[in-house]
């Protein structure tokens, strides 16, 4: 049941990211973003990024692991 939620979220971080690049698709297709806005998307975009790397990691599996031992063995 765990590796539900270790799913869930990288198809959440991937929709997420699909959205603000469409977002941002259309806004420049308006007539262009502000630097302001360009700093914004730069910005999360770097976040997903760093949260893509976490989710991926295999020390994250295997730290996620070791909890579910150290709360009382296997939650599956």
């Amino acid at each position: 049941m765990a590796d539900m939620g270790f799913v869930v979220g990288i198809v959440a971080i991937v929709f997420g990211a699909g959205l603000v690049r469409h977002y941002i698709t259309l806004k420049h297709q308006q007539g262009g973003m502000s630097d302001d806005d360009a700093k914004r998307f730069r910005d999360l975009e770097d976040r997903v990024r760093t949260l893509e790397k976490i989710v991926t990691d295999q020390g994250y599996e295997v730290r996620r692991a070791f909890d579910e031992l150290e709360r009382g063995g296997d939650q599956r």
